[in-house]
């Protein structure tokens, strides 16, 4: 808070200091003028006084972290008390199963009285008596503590809902300073109080708070799953846009086919000429196309040719030659001077045959032979 400030009437000839309510000076009778008169300095705390603050800190902070502590040691007993509670609920549980065959048996011996001696009927309904009233025993037994235990608990839950009955829910940031996170301690165990006793009155069933770890654990692994599939669809498509794009090969450009010239030709025929000649057989096949379709009837046709004549002279001449981009074809004339080898006149046969000719692996050969008439 600001102070207001001090003023004094002062003689502007003796500067003698008067009280504000004054007006002429007494000693020289001048009239007097305000003066202000400065604020006496401010003493600094002492040490009672900075020890005073230090200590309202400390306490401050010693009752907030008492009442953590405080939490914290009631967290641990809930927890023993929610597995002694499961524990008796199950055990309660078995032997309400075990009470409902012995009353059954013993059910089953009533009606099996009239088949069994007296005796024996006495002892096996006493055994099954006994059974029963200990069963019974031990059901009462949990019942009560079930009682007590829910009575414990319906006065843990009306004391958390004092404790937060005065306090404010806070806001996100506050969630994580010590009142924050005392309001969520008392919030989480008034929660599970609160669950626990409708576990004991059965409106929850036993299994909750397994099904929800079962259902946090579950959709934890689900949420990883996404991520991990997001962290990788991230990766791969950064790293495809850092890729350098690679330019597109271009085309290779056909190389010009090979023209088929006449002296090609010319060289066929006459590889032709000297096998007929010599009846070599590997060079006359070497110089005949492999889809060539009727190689082998004219494989058999020219041998049996060769067995009859001896050729004398072959000349040919070649004519309408025509040449393509995948081969060529002419008209081949020859003209044949044969030799019967068993006995006869020599023969002059003219053939004319029109001829395709095909590069195959390096050199030309014969496709298709037609035979024209002359």
């Amino acid at each position: 808070m600001t102070e207001s400030p001090n003023f004094r009437m002062q003689c502007p000839k003796c500067h003698k200091e008067f009280p504000f309510d004054t007006t002429y000076c007494e000693g020289c009778s001048a009239m007097l003028e305000p003066v202000e008169v400065a604020a006496p300095a401010e003493q600094p705390a002492g040490p009672a006084t900075e020890a005073k603050k230090a200590a309202e800190e400390k306490a401050s902070r010693a009752i907030s972290a008492e009442n953590m502590e405080d939490i914290k040691i009631d967290t641990l007993k809930a927890d023993i008390e929610n597995k002694f509670l499961f524990t008796v609920l199950l055990e309660l549980e078995q032997f309400r199963a075990r009470l409902s065959k012995k009353e059954k048996v013993f059910a089953d011996l009533q009606e099996k009285q009239a088949g069994m001696g007296y005796e024996e009927f006495v002892r096996q309904t006493g055994k099954s008596e006994a059974e029963i009233d200990d069963l019974m025993k031990k059901i009462t037994k949990l019942e009560m503590i079930i009682e007590n235990l829910e009575t414990t608990i319906v006065r843990d839950i009306a004391w958390f809902g004092e404790r937060m009955q005065g306090m404010k829910e806070p806001a996100f940031l506050e969630r994580f300073d010590h009142r924050g996170r005392y309001y969520r301690m008392l919030a989480t165990e008034l929660k599970v109080k609160r669950i626990l006793l409708d576990i004991i009155r059965g409106k929850v069933s036993r299994s909750y708070f397994r099904t929800r770890r079962l259902i946090r654990m579950s959709l934890l692994i689900a949420f990883s799953v996404v991520m991990s599939l997001i962290v990788s669809w991230v990766v791969i498509t950064y790293s495809q846009k850092r890729q350098p794009e690679v330019a597109a090969p271009q085309p290779v450009p056909a190389a010009p086919a090979a023209v088929v010239s006449e002296q090609e030709i010319r060289s066929l025929l006459d590889d032709m000429r000297t096998a007929n000649m010599k009846k070599d057989l590997r060079l006359w096949e070497s110089r005949y196309s492999q889809g060539y379709l009727e190689l082998k009837g004219k494989r058999e046709s020219i041998q049996e040719q060769w067995k009859k004549y001896d050729y004398t002279s072959l000349a040919y001449t070649i004519e309408d030659l025509r040449v393509r981009s995948d081969g060529a074809e002419a008209v081949i004339v020859w003209k044949l001077g044969l030799q019967p080898r068993k006995s006869g006149a020599p023969l002059t046969v003219t053939q004319k045959l029109r001829c395709q000719f095909v590069p195959e692996g390096g050199r030309l050969k014969i496709a298709s032979v037609i035979k024209e008439d002359r």
